[in-house]
């Protein structure tokens, strides 16, 4: 999750508005009755996160309300001016192509990662014991850069709750992210591997267990949101898995689910497991239209 700052806040650059600082809550337009914001974290654009784009857009979404959008390269405040002067199909149409070019770009180091993973996984299956630990400390070093690439900002939601206290009506916050994950060596191997007490204890801190690390503070967000009276709402996707018949995929956003879904519960939001992003946002919000 990228480093945002809240008060520098993008409007749609392709519809012709510039940048802009400042508050976004702080209008002369009428108060808002819902302020929302929609979080897309995800590492593959595919059409069904276009249609829930254009499902909140089209259905959830009223002239008084506020949105903030964020993708994973950056944020994008649709202001009531731009929504008032800009054809909802067009909108429509430039929210669905910022996601799939951001996600792109999100998505292009985490698969360049998994590559590499997949290539030292594919030579672990065929290693002889000598290289074994260097192909683990390889292993060891792919899986920190994939950490580094998804650490989270608490300082977002810091920003957020803080800038939400301005703000009058409901206030809420929905985070879509996709599951991550790695590929380990398919059972047979990870069976031989263990076999081996030289690096036994290697095969399970380096491939099997997942981290014990805070990734985020989640007491402090929860009472920075509930503070600002937000209400924060966590949708865990599915994600598509492709991977060889010598490697299986493992986990690597559970500490991420374990952070977001008990902020969720302890703020008054959802959680929830699905498929279909659209179909998450319709019990989230329903169609209030």
């Amino acid at each position: 999750m990228k480093n945002f700052s809240v008060y520098g806040l993008m409007i749609l650059s392709v519809l012709g508005i510039c940048s802009f600082g400042g508050n976004v809550f702080a209008r002369t337009e009428e108060i808002p009755s819902k302020n929302y914001v929609l979080m897309f974290h995800a590492l593959e654009y595919d059409a069904r996160l276009g249609d829930a784009a254009e499902y909140f857009l089209k259905e959830v979404l009223k002239p008084t309300d506020s949105l903030i959008l964020f993708t994973p390269q950056r944020s994008y405040n649709f202001s009531q001016k731009t929504r008032e002067t800009t054809p909802l199909e067009k909108l429509i149409q430039v929210t669905k192509d910022v996601l799939r070019r951001d996600i792109s770009m999100e998505a292009s180091t985490y698969k360049d990662i998994i590559q590499q993973m997949e290539t030292v996984v594919r030579m672990l299956t065929d290693a002889d014991p000598t290289p074994v630990k260097s192909l683990i400390t390889q292993y060891s070093q792919l899986k920190e850069n994939l950490f580094a690439i998804r650490k989270l900002d608490g300082n977002l939601f810091f920003d957020l709750a803080e800038m939400f206290k301005q703000a009058q009506g409901e206030k809420h916050i929905i985070i879509l992210y996709e599951k991550r994950l790695r590929v380990i060596p398919n059972r047979q191997t990870m069976e031989r591997l263990r076999a081996n007490p030289d690096v036994r204890l290697e095969i399970n801190e380096v491939l099997e267990a997942e981290s014990s690390r805070e990734v985020m503070n989640a007491d402090t967000v929860t009472q920075a949101l509930k503070d600002g009276g937000v209400k924060l709402h966590f949708v865990y996707l599915h994600t598509k898995v492709r991977y060889g018949r010598d490697m299986e995929p493992k986990e690597f956003s559970g500490d991420i689910y374990n952070v977001f879904s008990k902020i969720a519960k302890e703020t008054g939001g959802v959680v929830m497991i699905a498929s279909v992003a659209e179909t998450a946002l319709k019990e989230i919000v329903g169609s209030p239209k």
